[in-house]
C-alpha cells in the first residue's frame, strides 16, 4: 500500500486500524503490510495509541491470530 506523503506511515496505520475494526493488527503485521521496519511500525502504533479514541491492549491479531499487545480503536476491546 503506497504511503501518503502528508501523513506518513502513522496516518496509514491509523486509517487501516479504523477500516479493519473490529479486527486488529499487531505491530509485526503492520510492518509487513506497509513494508516498513518493525521498529517504525511499533513507533507509529505507540504514537496512535496515545491519541484519543485509540489504545494499546493485549488482543488477538486478525491476520496472525497471535495473542499480543496491539493498537486498536478504544471501543470494543473491553476494560483496560
Amino acid at each position: 500500500m503506497p504511503r501518503s506523503r502528508r501523513s506518513g506511515v502513522a496516518g496509514d496505520i491509523r486509517r487501516l486500524i479504523e477500516e479493519r475494526h473490529p479486527s486488529h493488527c499487531c505491530d509485526g503485521c503492520l510492518a509487513l503490510h506497509f513494508a516498513v521496519s518493525l521498529a517504525e511500525a511499533r513507533s507509529a502504533a505507540l504514537t496512535i495509541a496515545s491519541e484519543s479514541g485509540f489504545r494499546r491492549q493485549h488482543a488477538v491479531g486478525g491476520s496472525c491470530n497471535r495473542q499480543l499487545e496491539l493498537t486498536a480503536l478504544a471501543i470494543g476491546l473491553g476494560p483496560n
